[in-house]
């Protein structure tokens, strides 16, 4: 009773007392009890358990206990007030992410990684199609910030959007929380049509480091991508498996000098 009644008192601030306090309403006293007038309360006898053993000790408990009281719903008010202006703040900053200004964009999705709140997600998910690259960076940040293993599902909803970036964005995120359920749809991933769709997703499901992966990354040593080469050669690497390794023998030959590098550091990996 006492906490629903503190969700609906304003804080007013008292000149007589020289301090912010929450007012009584009329029936805090059946809930209360009397008190010694402090805090609006009406004034009235103590109790003996109010008064103590004696009567400057009395009146010293009694204060305390007001004080006490006094804080406690101070700072239960001020706990709910600063929860509802949480909320309203994700709501706006949720709202700026479709606003026409570009800065104001960017700073709305970096603001919402510091909110921690997951509700802002879906909203940074679409914001990682943004069509320009520091919004869509900022948002990508935000949700790894924020995402959590229950967000997974979400993320994968992500990857089947039809813009490109969203998908790339998806997959980072995907790829930062290193969840095998993810592992099919990066697998798919991997054959895409936008070549930096298929790069990021070459990357990520090297980064889960699973063997079984073995067959759709070797796929990517042949894809016509200079980028998803690279990415496939250093996921190979990375899996330090002699099978990766026979596979990334042949392009120690690669008419391209830093795809034949990054081959012998990968090969030094297995």
């Amino acid at each position: 009773m006492i906490s629903a009644w503190v969700r609906k008192s304003p804080l007013c601030f008292s000149l007589e007392r020289k301090s912010w306090v929450i007012p009584f309403p009329a029936n805090a006293v059946s809930v209360l009890g009397k008190g010694d007038g402090g805090l609006g309360l009406p004034a009235g006898r103590l109790s003996e358990g109010q008064r103590g053993r004696g009567p400057a000790g009395g009146y010293f408990n009694a204060r305390l206990n007001t004080l006490a009281l006094h804080g406690m719903l101070l700072l239960a008010g001020l706990a709910f007030t600063i929860g509802s202006v949480r909320a309203q703040n994700v709501d706006r900053l949720i709202a700026d992410l479709s606003s026409p200004k570009v800065a104001v964009r960017a700073d709305a999705a970096e603001a919402l990684a510091h909110t921690k709140n997951k509700r802002a997600l879906p909203a940074l998910i679409r914001a990682m199609g943004d069509p320009v690259a520091s919004v869509r960076g900022q948002a990508v940040r935000a949700a790894a910030a924020i995402a959590d293993k229950s967000s997974v599902p979400l993320l994968l909803d992500g990857l089947r959007n039809r813009n490109a970036n969203r998908r790339v964005g998806a997959i980072t995120v995907l790829s930062l929380l290193g969840d095998r359920r993810a592992e099919p749809a990066l697998t798919e991933a991997t054959r895409d049509h936008n070549a930096a769709v298929r790069a990021a997703a070459t990357q990520a499901l090297g980064s889960l480091g699973d063997t079984r992966s073995l067959p759709a990354l070797r796929a990517r040593l042949q894809d016509s991508d200079r980028r998803v080469r690279l990415k496939a050669v250093n996921a190979l690497g990375g899996l330090r498996d002699p099978q990766a390794a026979r596979s990334l023998l042949p392009l120690l030959h690669d008419p391209d000098r830093t795809i034949q590098s990054s081959t012998a550091v990968a090969l030094a990996q297995t």
